[in-house]
């Protein structure tokens, strides 16, 4: 990994200038795929309980809680994939949503237009293919990479943290801006 950065002024340069856009400025991103003509599908990978790692457990102030793992995907070729961390406290507080999601995406469930979440800052880098993370991110995904861009951001629900990285597989379309007219 070259290490997450926040997103400033500063270093927008170095973002990939067809992933800017999916990376820097949708909020939302299975609504996106859809304004672009994609047909985006939830497929859940994995969710668990489990110890987590450590760079994860940092970030949200916890050493267990929810894993939740996605693909969303097109034709059933992935386009991105989700990580999801829920600490346990956070968990616990909000466990029916988090047991009902199936697969729904949890930014419609719970995040998107919600008086009660505070979306923290974006952080942004390239994911190397000798991490977990990276492994984890293709673990169904069948053409060989040397690593991943993606992006990074903790939410707060009524206080309570919970954290979403998001990687960009090659085949996500260059995001196209839409005339209002």
């Amino acid at each position: 990994m070259y290490g997450w950065r926040t997103i400033t002024q500063e270093n927008l340069h170095l973002i990939p200038a067809i992933l800017f856009d999916w990376i820097v400025k949708i909020n939302h991103l299975k609504l996106a795929m859809t304004q672009q003509g994609l047909k985006p599908e939830l497929i859940l990978l994995d969710q668990r309980h489990d110890i987590l790692p450590d760079d994860e457990a940092t970030l949200v102030q916890a050493h267990q809680g929810l894993i939740r793992q996605i693909y969303l995907a097109d034709n059933n070729q992935p386009l991105t994939y989700g990580r999801t961390i829920v600490p346990e406290q956070t968990y616990q507080a909000f466990a029916h949503q988090f047991e009902t999601l199936g697969i729904r995406a949890i930014g419609e469930t719970l995040l998107h237009d919600k008086d009660n979440v505070v979306r923290g800052a974006f952080e942004f880098g390239f994911v190397a293919a000798d991490t977990e993370l990276f492994q984890a991110a293709i673990q169904k995904y069948d053409q060989p990479l040397d690593g991943l861009w993606g992006r990074r951001s903790l939410f707060f629900i009524n206080g309570y943290p919970l954290l979403i990285t998001e990687l960009f597989f090659p085949n996500l379309p260059q995001y196209e801006m839409i005339d209002a007219n």
